[in-house]
């Protein structure tokens, strides 16, 4: 009689065991990770006359995101470039300028 009682509680003990591990593994896949920094295009053509400002909205891919995923990305890239406009004008000389987009810091 005993000898059941305690082959019972194993069998019981190991279950939750293993019911326990498999919540631990399932919050650890769906921990809270940082969405992935996406980019439209990673050559932009201007057109020579043609005015261009790097902003969030025309460079991050946010296809699929959430508003909250958005709202962090936001946050945390930062955008600047070397663009020239020539003088007394409203849009960049001929030339090739880099834009540089800073995610997270690094």
């Amino acid at each position: 009689m005993i000898y059941k009682y305690f082959k019972e509680c194993k069998k019981l003990t190991v279950l939750i065991t293993l019911l326990g591990m498999l919540i631990g593994m399932l919050f650890f896949i769906t921990k809270d990770t940082p969405p992935t920094l996406v980019l439209k295009k990673k050559k932009i053509n201007i057109e020579y006359g043609q005015t261009y400002y790097a902003n969030f909205k025309g460079l991050v891919d946010t296809t699929g995101m959430s508003k909250e995923e958005i709202c962090y990305l936001k946050k945390n890239v930062s955008i600047t470039d070397n663009l020239q406009n020539e003088d007394q004008k409203s849009y960049p000389a001929v030339g090739k300028y880099k834009i540089f987009i800073k995610y997270n810091n690094i």
